[in-house]
Parts: C-alpha cells; structure tokens; sequence
C-alpha cells in the first residue's frame, strides 16, 4: 500500500480571500450603518455574505489536502473533496510515468 499527500498553497488563497472581503464587507456594513439604515433594510447583504462565507470555506476544506494511494486494488487521487478512483481491471492500458512533487 502507498499512501501520500500535500497541503497544495492555493487552499491558502481562499482563506485570504475571506479575511480580506469580510473586513471589506465590514467597512462597507459599518458606514451603511452609520447612514440610519435598519436592520431590516440590510438583510441581503447579511444573506450574500454568509452564501459567499459559505462558498469559500467550502472551496477551503475541499481541497485542503491533495493525496495519492494505492491500495493493491486500484488507484485513488484527488483532493479531499474530490477524488479519482481506478480499479486495477478497469485499466485496459497503461504506460509508467514517473511522478515528483514540485516544491
């Protein structure tokens, strides 16, 4: 059995990208605020921004980590999320690459 993964960095840029539009989001909230807006008149904009929150972190723990394994009866890689599974029979042809992490 083979069994072998990585964290990839462009997981990282969906994190940054909700740091950065929720202090955005904040800003603009807070002088919409400010102005004498209600609660209730800001409601879409609470709803949007938990959808977009909700995409990101999604995106985030879905490809978190990248692996690669071999179990003796097939192939599986992917990223957490989503993955590629092959059974060994399914295989009709196959040619050996050689394979390296690029750090």
């Amino acid at each position: 059995m083979y069994s072998e993964s990585e964290h990839p960095w462009f997981a990282w840029s969906y994190v940054f990208a909700l740091v950065i539009g929720g202090v955005l989001y904040a800003f603009c909230e807070w002088g919409i605020f400010e102005q004498g807006w209600r609660l209730e008149q800001m409601l879409p904009f609470v709803v949007m921004i938990f959808t977009i929150f909700a995409i990101l972190l999604f995106l985030r723990r879905c490809s978190g980590t990248y692996f690669v394994r071999e179990d003796g009866i097939g192939l599986e890689f992917g990223l957490t999320g989503w993955s590629v599974c092959f059974v060994y029979t399914d295989i009709i042809e196959a040619q050996p690459v050689d394979i390296r992490w690029i750090s």
